[in-house]
């Protein structure tokens, strides 16, 4: 009860502190908008809904608590087509341990050269842009179903020989009360803006919520299915919601579908697949290639692809030690132990009980489909 209770307070107070960063300024008036484009063909798919599902390294992107609670190292690869002339690259990776996790990845923008012109709308040659934002994060699982984490981030933009810096922070929260249900909240591009010349220009700060319901997963079907929604406030718009399902059928492939009520960001859906290159995912490595087009209005139809390689031995059990739920080892106290002394002075290990005359032998351990966990027949 004590470890809800810590739960529910840590999301509670994400989102009653986070509104007062998130001033309304207008459409039209945050720099490093390349912020604001989603990360990943998974999460794409589901129409941006992925601040409660957080279950891959795509929620670098979203929410950094996320990777507190992943089992294995992961490295994404995404490649946007946002728009003629114009690719969104994004390059991320993390590394699990028993407290938490760490993680790093590279958000980048590059616009192909485009003609440029003076005041007086005469040629002067070829000019381009390029934006980019470096993330490191950094996560902490406090129980096994509850992580919080931050990111640090550089951001830089240039365009036409002019250049600006500045730094972000990212903070967020997970909490999986059941294994079938996840609650999530972050804030993101918390920060100075970038500066231009004279005049400084605010970030895309974003406050997100999210939720997700999985009635059936793959590690215990062989289907598995998903619900994922997210509440999203900007600070140069109003709140819209994103939503989105994913269904995968025999552990290979997956159909995905989602949409968003943003209008400013056009209003349509989303649609994805995902082919999973290992039937059986507790196999080493394991090799899921992600595929969305995603319908932005007025503004362009773009195709997303990814690849995501999770590789490494999974940690579970002894192996996870939350910061928060620290066992002490498996230890008899020893009798002889002189009173007063530290029960963490040297103990006598648990011996098994002695075997019976003419009782049949234990069961030798074997190992479990999964080829990490012994177990007895």
């Amino acid at each position: 009860m004590r470890l809800r209770a810590d739960a529910v307070l840590c999301l509670t107070a994400l989102l009653l502190a986070a509104p007062a960063a998130v001033r309304a300024s207008g459409p039209g008036t945050t720099s490093a908008d390349f912020l604001t484009i989603g990360v990943g063909a998974r999460s794409a798919a589901l129409g941006g809904a992925f601040t409660g599902l957080a279950d891959d390294v795509e929620t670098l992107a979203y929410n950094p608590a996320g990777i507190g609670l992943l089992d294995r190292k992961e490295v994404g690869l995404v490649h946007d087509a946002y728009a003629s002339g114009i690719n969104h690259e994004w390059l991320g990776g993390v590394v699990p341990f028993s407290w938490g996790a760490v993680g790093a990845s590279a958000d980048m923008l590059i616009v192909d050269p485009f003609p440029s012109y003076d005041n007086y709308d005469r040629p002067i040659g070829q000019t381009s842009a390029f934006d980019a934002a470096y993330q490191f994060t950094g996560a902490a699982a406090l129980t096994d179903s509850l992580s919080v984490g931050a990111s640090g981030k550089i951001i830089s933009s240039r365009l036409a020989g002019w250049s600006a810096n500045t730094q972000a922070l990212d903070g967020g929260v997970l909490w999986r009360p059941r294994s079938s249900i996840a609650l999530g909240a972050s804030l993101l591009d918390l920060g100075e803006g970038l500066r231009f010349i004279s005049h400084t220009s605010p970030l895309p700060t974003a406050l997100r919520a999210g939720a997700s319901w999985t009635p059936f997963s793959l590690r215990d079907y062989e289907d598995g299915l998903t619900f994922a929604v997210d509440a999203i406030q900007p600070r140069d718009g109003a709140v819209y919601v994103a939503g989105g399902v994913e269904y995968w059928y025999a552990g290979m492939l997956a159909l995905r579908a989602g949409g968003r009520s943003a209008s400013d960001a056009g209003p349509g859906y989303t649609l994805g697949v995902g082919v999973d290159l290992f039937r059986n995912f507790h196999r080493k490595p394991e090799l899921v290639f992600d595929y969305a087009f995603v319908d932005s209005g007025d503004f362009a139809t773009t195709h997303r692809v990814s690849l995501t390689i999770k590789f490494g031995r999974r940690l579970r059990g002894i192996m996870r030690q939350p910061l928060l739920t620290r066992e002490r080892p498996l230890v008899e106290p020893s009798p002889s132990r002189p009173r007063g002394l530290s029960p963490w002075w040297p103990a006598r290990r648990a011996q098994p009980a002695p075997v019976k005359p003419g009782a049949a032998p234990a069961p030798e351990p074997a190992i479990s489909p999964d080829y990490d966990n012994w177990i007895r027949p």
